[in-house]
Parts: structure tokens; C-alpha cells; sequence
């Protein structure tokens, strides 16, 4: 694949530490392969970023865009047309409609609109954009480059349905990355997820909690991702990739995509760290690094149910008992989270949590770098970033045993994992390391621990793996 282009489905972003924040890096890493990507952004998914970015009175979507096309990602002017457009029409009749209803919160308003939109019609919607685009300024784009194929970077059910559409369309091959099990919203989720988080941990009245559940399998039905999937199975689908096996396994898609003779693969590596954290994969650096070490446990990532938030009032207080504190950063998902997460702590007498909200870059890089144990009871993933950056920091890590954790870092010394919902597990796993901090130190020094943090220390590594596995669908 040489002087070639791919049309790229995502929507890069620097909110967060997940997979729209890996897009954004691995792209800007294309061009040293002589690939240039064409972004293209779904409708709706576009729409959800400006928000977040009028509800943090920042602009953070334009500095996103114009940091790609200076890495010479091409990005269509539409893109920038859309933005100005919810920013400065759409966006304030969403608030003015809010104020004559009588809320109180943009973020209350923009959570109501989005989830009150049903599936199909974003898809109609997103739909119609691309008809818009593939015969205005996103046709004369590749009508001037070699465009090879479309690849969809995320799992998502809108963006593998803008990419199938596209690939359709244009008559291209289709690639797909999964970096989340996409199936996951199933009857066996909800009943020992959300419903189950909402009655065990927060003490949730057991109607009220199955009324919630009912909505949930109800919004389920609606976003079905199969339909999506079977669609890009019917367009010319020609590699599935994955950042784990989990994604792969735990949804199936493995044995669908054999049976249809579409090649899967296992990206390796699939994930890397900021140059200003992959320095500390040195030796020298490193024991600089661990010298700063305080006895601190930290909790960080999006603050959700799924990434074990209501557990944390449990963990945290058996630490009080043994007098550590718990730092906690990170945005909150849904302001309902975030006042039950407090009420819970309040309930419990949990007094030893520090929340720090959502810290800039080099904040959290010294927070983590100070930090001796990251408590991680995440119950979905596939190859979490957080993870990676902490060992990176110096941080041991406290995780659940799930998929995800075991694919990638089962087998590192600094990684305990504990039973998944075994918070007491979770706590003394913690505790032990902030009480003996000298021996878990060795640890990550260890050689197989530090020979990961090599293979890991690169984007433009892991760029490489993605277009090997993209080169290597298209000529099997």
C-alpha cells in the first residue's frame, strides 16, 4: 500500500482516555507510512463532541481538526461546516427549547436529547449526511486520491453502519477495528450490570431498579448492533480487527467472520503511550521515577458503573480503616452517577476520598508518577489505556479478572487481579502494596514487565501494525 488513502470512520478526540483518543493518535502516525487517511465523521457522533465542548465552554473539536490536517490527515470541509452549524444554530435552540421546559443543566438537556433519539433514525440521519457529502466536497476528495479502502476504527453500531454505508457506496473494501465488545448491550449485560450495580452496591429499591431495566432492554432493542454488523458482513467486509482477543471472543464475531471467510486479527501492538510517558520504559529513569513513589491509591478513568464506580465507596473504606487515602479523577458519565456516588459515600461514613475532578494532562502525569497502586474494577473493556499508562507511571494495578485484563496484561508482576465484584479482594490486594512498597517495586523491573513497556512505548508502532493488518485483508 503505497501512496495510497483510506477513508477513515471515527471521531478522534482528547476527551477521556479511550478509543476516540487512540484514533486520534494512531492516524497522525498514517502518513510516515506513506498512507494519507481522509477523516470522516458520523453526523451524530460529530454533534456529540461539540456539545461536550459547549458544555466545557472549550474547543476542543476545531484544535482536533486542524492538529490532523497538520499531520497530513485530509480533512473535509464539511466537517468544519458542521461544526459551525451546531455551534451556532443547533446547540442554542437545544438550550432555549431546555430554559421554556424549565431545565436547569445543559449537560441534564444534551443527555435527554441524545438518548431520546432513536437508533434507526440517527442511522437515517448519519445516512443522509454521507449522500450529502459523497456528492459535494467529500466526492471531489477521492475523486483526486487512490482511496483503497474504508476503515472503521471503533465497534460502535452508528460508526460500522457510516462505514458499510460508505464502503457500499463507493464499492470499497471494508475494514473494522474492535476496541469494545460490541454485543454487550444484551439481556445477561442489564440484568448483571446495570441492574444488578443499582440494587447490590447502592442499595436500589428492587421494582424501582426493575422498571430501570426495562427501559435499558427497551433501549437495547432499539440499538441492536447485530443488524448493523450483519449489514457490514453483506458490504463487502473484508478484515476484522481487534485491539485484544476479548472483543473478538466474548461477542462471537470470531466465528461469524470464519464462517463467512472474512480474516480477524489481533493488533500487536494495539495500544501505546505519549512520548513524555514512554521515556520511563528506561531503566535509569524509571528508578528516578520510582523514588518519588508516596503510599497513594488512585482511581481514574470515566466515572460509570461499568468501570466499577459503585464500588469504589467499599474499597475505599477499608483503606480508611488501614489509614490510606483515595484519590479519585475523572469526568462523571451521567450527573446521576455522580450524586449517587456521593450519597453512597455520605451513607457509608466514606471519608478518605479526594475527588480531583477531571485534571489536565500534566496534572494527572504527576498525580500517577506520586500515585504507588491504581484500583481498577472495570467490569468492560478491551485493552484499557488507563492501565497501560499507569504501569508506564510507576503504578502497580489492582484490576478485576476479566477478558480484557488477562489477554494483555495477565502475566505482569505490577498487575494483581482479583475476582470480578470482590471488593474485599480488591482492598487488601491495594493495601498490600502501599504497606510494602520496596517489594512490589522490584516488580517493575522485572525483565517480561519491562520488554511489554518496550512494545508498547510507540504510536507510530502501532500505526504500522494497523496498516499490516489492513495490507494484509485486502491481498488475502
Amino acid at each position: 500500500m503505497n501512496d495510497d488513502s483510506i477513508l477513515v470512520v471515527t471521531n478522534p478526540s482528547l476527551y477521556g482516555t479511550g478509543g476516540d483518543r487512540r484514533a486520534f493518535e494512531v492516524i497522525k502516525n498514517f502518513h510516515y507510512f506513506n498512507i494519507t487517511p481522509i477523516l470522516y465523521v458520523p453526523y451524530s457522533e460529530l454533534l456529540n463532541s461539540v456539545m461536550i465542548d459547549e458544555i466545557t465552554n472549550r474547543r476542543i473539536v476545531r484544535f482536533i481538526l486542524r492538529e490532523l490536517e497538520n499531520n497530513k490527515v485530509i480533512v473535509p470541509n464539511s466537517l468544519y461546516q458542521y461544526v459551525e452549524f451546531f455551534q451556532q444554530e443547533l446547540i442554542p435552540s437545544l438550550v432555549s427549547d431546555a430554559i421554556i421546559k424549565g431545565q436547569s443543566m445543559l449537560g441534564d438537556v444534551i443527555t435527554q436529547t441524545i438518548n431520546s433519539m432513536k437508533f434507526f433514525s440517527i442511522l437515517k440521519s448519519d445516512a443522509v449526511k454521507i449522500r450529502n457529502n459523497l456528492t459535494t466536497c467529500l466526492q471531489d476528495l477521492l475523486l483526486q486520491t487512490n482511496v483503497k479502502t474504508i476503515y472503521v476504527m471503533h465497534e460502535t453500531p452508528v460508526r460500522v453502519f457510516n462505514g458499510a454505508f460508505l464502503a457500499k457506496s463507493l464499492e470499497k473494501p471494508l475494514c473494522i477495528l474492535l476496541q469494545l465488545e460490541p454485543f454487550k448491550k444484551s439481556i445477561k449485560h442489564h440484568l448483571l450490570g446495570d441492574w444488578f450495580r443499582r440494587v447490590h452496591f447502592c442499595g436500589e429499591n428492587m421494582f424501582k431498579g426493575a422498571i430501570w431495566l426495562s427501559v435499558l432492554l427497551l433501549q437495547s432493542f432499539f440499538a441492536n448492533a447485530k443488524v448493523c454488523y450483519r449489514y457490514a458482513f453483506r458490504s463487502n467486509l473484508k478484515g476484522l480487527f481487534s485491539v485484544s482477543s476479548a472483543p473478538l471472543e466474548l461477542s462471537g464475531l470470531n466465528l461469524w467472520a470464519k464462517k463467512n471467510g472474512i480474516m480477524t486479527k489481533v493488533i500487536r501492538p494495539a495500544n501505546s503511550v505519549d512520548e513524555e510517558i514512554s521515556i520511563y520504559k528506561h531503566e535509569d529513569l524509571r528508578k528516578k521515577l520510582m523514588s518519588r513513589k508516596e503510599s497513594i491509591a488512585i482511581y481514574y478513568c470515566r466515572l460509570t458503573p461499568e468501570k466499577g464506580l459503585y464500588e469504589i465507596p467499599f474499597i475505599a473504606k477499608r483503606l480508611e480503616d488501614e489509614g490510606y487515602n483515595l484519590l479519585v479523577a475523572g469526568r462523571f458519565g451521567r450527573m446521576t452517577d455522580k450524586f449517587r456516588f456521593f450519597k453512597m459515600c455520605e451513607e457509608k461514613g466514606v471519608k478518605n476520598i479526594s475527588y480531583l475532578g477531571w485534571l489536565p494532562r500534566e496534572k494527572l502525569i504527576d498525580v500517577l508518577s506520586r500515585s504507588s497502586v491504581l484500583i481498577y474494577p472495570s467490569h468492560e473493556d478491551a485493552f484499557p489505556l488507563v492501565v497501560l499508562e499507569s504501569l508506564f507511571l510507576g503504578c502497580s494495578v489492582v484490576a478485576y479478572d476479566i477478558p480484557a485484563i488477562r489477554s494483555v496484561y495477565g502475566g505482569l508482576k505490577p498487575v494483581k487481579i482479583v475476582k470480578e465484584y470482590d471488593c474485599k479482594a480488591m482492598a487488601e490486594k491495594a493495601i498490600s502494596i502501599l504497606r510494602n512498597s520496596k517489594e512490589h517495586e522490584e516488580e517493575h523491573f522485572d525483565e517480561t514487565f519491562l520488554n511489554f513497556l518496550e512494545q508498547h512505548s510507540s504510536w507510530k508502532d502501532v500505526a504500522r501494525a494497523e496498516l499490516e493488518a489492513i495490507n494484509e485483508a485486502l491481498t488475502k
